[in-house]
């Protein structure tokens, strides 16, 4: 922890996403990010194994919200 009780991920987190707001508006287009970091890794391996299929399903929820916030640019505006 960072002094005052902050968590420094929390911070950093945070920093991040500000500063994708501000890149996305700054060029007008979506800006998508994933960041997966387990709080409490155990570097077992049902833990590897756990962690590895959770970062597939997430990978793949944020492809899905990619692909679907492309579709949605196009419905809006198919010159985008």
């Amino acid at each position: 922890m960072v002094d005052g009780g902050i968590y420094r991920h929390d911070f950093v987190a945070g920093a991040v996403v500000t500063g994708l707001m501000q890149a996305q508006m700054e060029v007008d287009l979506p800006i998508l990010s994933a960041v997966l970091t387990p709080h409490h890794f155990q570097n077992t391996g049902a833990q590897r194994q756990f962690f590895l299929e959770h970062f597939k399903v997430k990978g793949r929820e944020v492809a899905e919200a990619c692909l679907d916030i492309l579709a949605l640019r196009e419905k809006l505006d198919p010159a985008a």
